[in-house]
This record gives C-alpha cells, sequence and structure tokens, in this order.
C-alpha cells in the first residue's frame, strides 16, 4: 500500500485498486488499460481537510453532512462508511430536568439528558443570538426577521412547546433594534430588553427598552423608554441624545422587573421597575472607573438579586440595600451565572476562543470560599443548571470556525462530567499516521 499526495488545495478523495496483467503494458498509467488502477471517487469538493490510516482501514474528514468516514483498504470492492452524522455547535442552553434545550444559529434543540436523542424543535427565521428563556411547558426564543437594514435590525421572540410542533411568534419588534439582549417570563407576560440603535428620541420612543407582551391577548407594554424613564437628562445644545446601554439580562417576578445598564466609562447601576412601568429605582449605582466593570450575568431568587460582573459575584435585596461580594476579589473575568438552590455557579475565562481555558466554580448563596466544580474548559460560553446538573457549552460560535464546540453536563459537585452534543468538527481524530491532503489522494493496492 503506498499514499500519494499532490497539489495543496484539498478537492476530493479519490480509492484505486488494481490487477495485474503480464501479457499487457507495464501498470504503471492512469488506469485505463493493462490492469491499470480503477479508480473510484469518494468525497466531492471542497473536502477532505485531513486523512489518516489504521491498520487497513482509511479515515477522513471532509465538510459534508457526514464529516467522518472510513473505508476498508483491504477490499476492492468496499464502500464508505460514515461515523456520525453533522450536529450543529451549541451557542446557548437550558434545562428543566427532562431536556437540556439549546440554540445554535437560527435553530433550536431538544437534547435527552443521557446525550442519545437530539430532535430539531424549531427551525427559525435568522440567528439571533441564543437568546431563550421557558416556563414549564414552553420555550421562548429570538430570531431575526426580513427588516430594512443589513444585517436585519428587526426580531421576533417565538413559543414552541416542550414536547414540540410549530412554533407560535408572540412579538416582532420594528425596525431600528441592534438586538433582544434577553427574556423573562413571570405572571402572564413575556418580558423583554431590546438595545436600541439610537439617538434617543425626545419622548423615548426611540433607544434602549424594556417591553412586555401579554401571552394571553398579545397586548405590548413598553416599561422602560429609551430614555430610561427620565433617568437620562437631555443633553447640551449641539449634542445628540444618547440611549442607555443595557447589559447582564433582564429577571421579572410577579411584581418588578430588575435590570442592569453601564455607561462604559465609570460605572453600573442595579434597577428595577414596576411589572406596570413607571419610575425605576435604582438599587445601586457602582462606580468602577473601568469601562470593563459592569453586570454580566444576573440571576435571583425571592427576595435576592445575584450577579458577576468583571471582578466578584455579588447580591443585594430586591428591596434595595448593600451590596455583598459573596466569593472574595475574582482574578479572572466572571461571565455567565445559575443558581441552584441555595448555591451558586458560574463561568470565569480569560476569554471566549482559541481554547482559552476556563473553570466552573460554586459559593454558596450566603457567601464564603469558592469551590471549583469543572477545571480546564475550552472557550466556555454559558452555563445553565436543573435541580441535579449544571450544564455549559464550548467553543460556542468562534469554535465553530476553529473546529470545535459541545455541550456538556455533570452533577452538582463536577462529577460524572460528560458531553452530550459534540458538533461534527470537533472531538479527537487520532491514527497511527497522518496526512496534509493534497489536490487528489489515490490509495494503490499494487505491488
Amino acid at each position: 500500500m503506498q499514499l500519494r499526495l499532490a497539489g495543496l488545495i484539498p478537492v476530493c478523495l479519490t480509492f484505486s485498486t488494481c490487477t495485474h496483467d503480464t501479457s499487457g503494458p507495464s501498470n504503471t498509467g492512469g488506469g485505463n488499460g493493462g490492469g491499470g488502477p480503477t479508480v473510484s471517487t469518494l468525497t466531492s469538493p471542497p473536502g477532505p481537510t485531513r486523512i489518516a490510516v489504521v491498520g487497513s482501514v482509511l479515515y477522513w474528514l471532509d465538510e459534508s453532512d457526514t464529516p467522518l468516514n472510513k473505508i476498508s483498504l483491504a477490499s476492492a470492492t468496499a464502500t464508505p462508511t460514515p461515523l456520525f452524522h453533522l450536529t450543529p455547535v451549541p451557542e446557548g442552553e437550558l434545562a428543566d430536568g427532562a431536556y437540556v434545550y439549546w440554540i445554535t444559529g437560527a435553530d433550536l434543540y431538544r437534547t435527552s439528558l443521557d446525550g442519545t436523542t437530539t430532535t430539531l424543535l424549531d427551525h427559525g427565521t435568522g440567528p439571533a443570538g441564543a437568546v431563550m428563556t421557558m416556563d414549564a411547558n414552553d420555550i421562548y426564543w429570538v430570531n431575526s426577521v426580513a427588516s430594512n437594514c443589513s444585517p436585519s435590525c428587526r426580531f421576533a421572540i417565538r413559543r414552541v412547546s416542550k414536547a414540540g410542533g410549530a412554533a407560535t411568534p408572540i412579538v416582532t419588534t420594528p425596525d431600528g433594534v441592534i438586538g433582544i439582549t434577553a427574556i423573562a417570563i413571570a405572571g402572564g407576560f413575556a418580558f423583554w430588553e431590546e438595545e436600541g440603535v439610537g439617538p434617543a428620541a425626545s419622548d423615548g420612543s426611540v433607544g434602549s427598552k424594556i417591553n412586555k407582551v401579554s401571552l394571553a391577548d398579545g397586548t405590548v407594554t413598553m416599561l422602560v423608554n429609551g430614555l430610561e424613564n427620565g433617568l437620562i437628562l437631555p443633553p447640551s445644545p449641539g449634542y445628540i441624545p444618547a440611549s442607555w446601554h443595557p447589559r447582564g439580562g433582564i429577571v421579572a417576578d410577579d411584581a418588578f422587573v430588575y435590570f442592569a445598564d453601564a455607561d462604559f466609562f465609570q460605572s453600573y447601576r442595579v434597577m428595577a421597575v414596576p411589572d406596570t412601568g413607571g419610575a425605576i429605582t435604582i438599587l445601586l449605582a457602582d462606580t468602577t472607573h473601568d469601562a470593563n466593570n459592569f453586570v454580566r450575568s444576573m440571576v435571583s431568587e425571592e427576595t435576592t438579586l445575584y450577579w458577576v460582573d468583571e471582578n466578584a459575584v455579588r447580591s443585594i435585596p430586591k428591596t434595595g440595600g448593600l451590596p455583598a461580594d459573596l466569593a472574595g476579589p475574582r482574578t479572572v473575568l466572571p461571565w455567565s451565572l445559575t443558581r441552584v438552590g441555595t448555591n451558586l455557579y458560574w463561568i470565569e475565562s480569560t476569554c471566549c476562543a482559541h481554547r482559552d481555558k476556563g473553570t466552573i466554580y460554586t459559593v454558596p448563596t450566603t457567601g464564603g470560599t469558592a469551590d471549583t466544580v469543572i477545571p480546564n474548559l475550552d472557550s466556555p460560553g454559558s452555563i445553565a443548571s436543573d435541580p441535579a446538573h449544571v450544564y455549559w457549552t464550548e467553543g460556542g460560535a468562534i469554535g465553530g470556525i476553529e473546529g470545535f464546540g459541545s455541550l456538556r453536563v455533570s452533577a452538582l459537585d463536577g462529577s460524572n462530567a460528560r458531553t452530550l452534543v459534540e458538533s461534527g468538527a470537533a472531538g479527537p481524530f487520532a491514527a497511527d499516521r497522518a496526512h496534509p491532503t493534497g489536490r487528489h489522494v489515490r490509495v494503490l493496492a499494487c505491488a
């Protein structure tokens, strides 16, 4: 057996077998006679991207829906066998103890907790980031829709049953929205936070907002306007009025919606607004003197808000008061937070690409020493939980470009960590010898 490589651009992978004919010309030609090789094309352009041989089996990666394949080199009549079908890279997740639900691009999936079954719940109209929430029966998630902008500046919130079935758009924004950054469900309403393009209108109708829509009749009410209900004063003459910058998501209960903003200069605020709209209560105005220090992720329980910022895990009573630092100063950036009972779990990582390492930590909601749950995560993205597990993504959109991505789970103490979903380009690919692919690859089983 011999591998022959030629060229630099991956185009196709061909498999050739030969028979000897001692009465004909020497068997060195292109396969058109005299016992020359019979060539079979195994892939189509632009793959393969890598090949390897293990014993008498040839493996290769390509860019098809079955990216890892194999074929026996021991048989002249062997046919390629796909080893798995392409799985997209998970970008964000939720879990309810029965399934984990996750978004990739404009698709919403449901995966069983043993990882054996993944179902497409909804194919949406366009990607809009992994923004989602749920109630007992339904998943609510965001799609971009056609607009007069490029990229789209109009978005829809879709509702789909956890059991499957047709999705229902429950609200669509007008044009002029950068994105819907968070959704929350409470009291028969869906609340959402949207970042506006600006400049802000003098009546607050243009800019960043928090709105709600009735799940019963579709009535939309604006709770926080583009001038943040009067907190943003008119600019000096000659200056353009700016809106506010939502950060960290929203939390809703039966009376209030809690949210945060940032000025990207020296401070951030944590605030509450009645779920009917009206005056905003500033729970915390933190002067950080650091443009990168703002709320990254927020969760709650009945009486308390919890969040992570650039260097702390913090809490404050929903009624206001002094904030508490729960886990001491953090030296690596915390950026995604979840709560299970009386414990908080969060991800810390220097960044989100190139397999930068991250860690999941936990601390009681009353504060204490942070304990490591899972170390050495590859480019971790978001974290979610159910009463018995934590879930997290690795790779994300950038990892998908770099060739890896997964959705993983472990027990709350970090034990039994395992992969539920792994993208088609991810995972190990090793062999006893491997070769960079050429323009054409031919395997010639000739003496």
